[in-house]
């Protein structure tokens, strides 16, 4: 199963190891359901903000208002899945040109990109049921010890009334808050040290094992390979004239890169399936992946434009030179038909809102010396709540997985209808506001007895972007 795979590569039922050299260590071999290993020393601060490249610190759980444990797992074994797809760039060791050395950098750089994965794994896994509508809740140190110095059996049964419970057990730590358009949110960093398992992985069963003599599961298929056309390049505004007949053009600006804020962003034309990339049915473009290095950037900005298929086209990823997050989970989109010239917004990635400013004004003023795209011109009309499958985009584009899972939402856009994450999945009480960390000002309650208090009903969902 991907998920227990994935629960594996996560430290193993939440279980994590002592690094302090930075990960060096070869962390304990142990099999879902088993006791945790030493932790790092894991300092929360309340007041930093939303960091999607690490889990919260502490023993964690997950909470949702009237959710029950069977809810708890199946939301979680999907997150564990998705989280699987997503992987950390790899590290490099110098071997210092003799064979040994080069023996020796390989089994050390393979230790350091599994660290680095295990890691990265628990981050998205939080990320993913952040995304989902599900509180992340802290435990005082001594109940969360105590909780993990169960078996899986008794870890189950401890966290299954509290799940769903109101108040919940300990201090709500973070929520959803469309954190992704905030500019102090922490993105794109290499994944942080876990410190203490997060007590729901812990607390997942095992799957059965196989009857004797069952088939084994037929393996995965190979995707096709990707033509050569699946992406489309940029061209200069100046050198297009009216759209290619059956064609449209997508073009947008971006602005405002640095050292610190993502440096390219990526549209993605959906397929008739989330799982399924467009091109594998046509063969034509269906990613544009737009950026430069901080060294041929203009200083008003870069406008970008891309000769595209008439579709649906999402905004799939924001990312550096070494890692991206990927909007998997929910991200704005909009139609664009055939003979369309369709401005996708002016995006300025040192703003403290990410979000495309979708000003008509500008998108005139940018196509002032070309009438001719100019009287074709539309305005993207953006609809939040597009899913896609998770990793599947970025890694058959670009050849590498991306870094973080989350969603992306644009402020006062409509949801796609059936959408059920995000801000379309909580109340607007439990919001939090762009990156903060902690959504509302609560005194930790203590954990109730192990028999536990029924959950409480579940409140209305909120059809408002955050």
């Amino acid at each position: 199963m991907a998920w227990l795979a994935a629960l594996a590569l996560a430290g193993v039922a939440g279980v994590s190891y002592a690094d302090p050299a930075g990960g060096s260590a070869k962390p304990p071999v142990a099999k879902p359901g088993t006791a945790p290993a030493a932790a790092d020393t894991d300092t929360y601060d309340p007041t930093a903000p939303v960091n999607l490249t690490r889990k919260t610190a502490g023993y964690t759980y997950f909470n949702r208002l009237g959710a029950d444990a069977a809810a708890h797992d199946a939301a979680l074994k999907d997150c564990v899945a998705d989280a699987a797809k997503a992987s950390q760039p790899d590290t490099y060791a110098y071997g210092g040109g003799s064979l040994l050395g080069a023996v020796i950098a390989a089994a050390v750089t393979a230790e350091l990109d599994y660290i680095a994965d295990k890691r990265g794994v628990q981050a998205n896994v939080e990320n993913c049921m952040v995304v989902k509508g599900w509180r992340v809740v802290r435990l005082s140190d001594a109940d969360g010890a105590a909780v993990a110095a169960l078996d899986q059996p008794g870890r189950a049964a401890r966290l299954a009334p509290m799940v769903g419970a109101e108040p919940p057990a300990g201090s709500i730590a973070r929520v959803w808050g469309n954190d992704a358009v905030a500019a102090r949110t922490v993105k794109l960093t290499a994944a942080g040290r876990v410190g203490h398992g997060s007590v729901s992985l812990m607390s997942l069963a095992p799957p059965p094992k196989p009857a004797p003599g069952a088939p084994a599961a037929p393996p995965t298929p190979k995707p096709p390979k990707r033509p050569p056309t699946a992406s489309s390049k940029s061209v200069a505004l100046a050198k297009l004239g009216d759209p290619p007949a059956g064609s449209a053009v997508i073009f947008f600006r971006v602005k405002g890169t640095s050292f610190h804020s993502p440096l390219q962003l990526g549209f993605q034309r959906e397929g008739a399936k989330p799982d399924e990339p467009a091109w594998r049915a046509d063969g034509q473009p269906y990613f544009l992946n737009a950026g430069k290095g901080l060294l041929f950037k203009k200083k008003d900005g870069d406008v970008y434009a891309y000769v595209v298929p008439p579709g649906h086209w999402r905004l799939a990823e924001i990312g550096d030179a070494l890692m991206t997050l990927d909007f998997c989970l929910g991200a704005p989109s909009f139609d664009v038909a055939a003979g369309d010239v369709v401005f996708a917004g002016d995006f300025d990635m040192g703003a403290d809102n990410l979000a495309p400013d979708l000003n008509p004004d500008t998108a005139k003023a940018l196509l002032a010396a070309t009438p001719a795209l100019a009287a074709h011109l539309k305005v993207a009309s953006y609809i939040n709540g597009s899913v896609t499958q998770c990793g599947a985009a970025i890694q058959e584009a670009t050849g590498t997985a991306p870094s973080y899972l989350y969603a992306f939402e644009i402020k006062g856009a409509p949801f796609r209808e059936g959408y059920a994450l995000g801000s379309a999945t909580v109340g607007a009480g439990q919001m939090a506001a762009p990156g903060a960390t902690t959504p509302v000002a609560q005194p930790a309650a203590a954990m109730a007895p192990a028999s536990g208090a029924p959950p409480a009903a579940p409140p209305a969902s909120s059809p408002t972007a955050n």
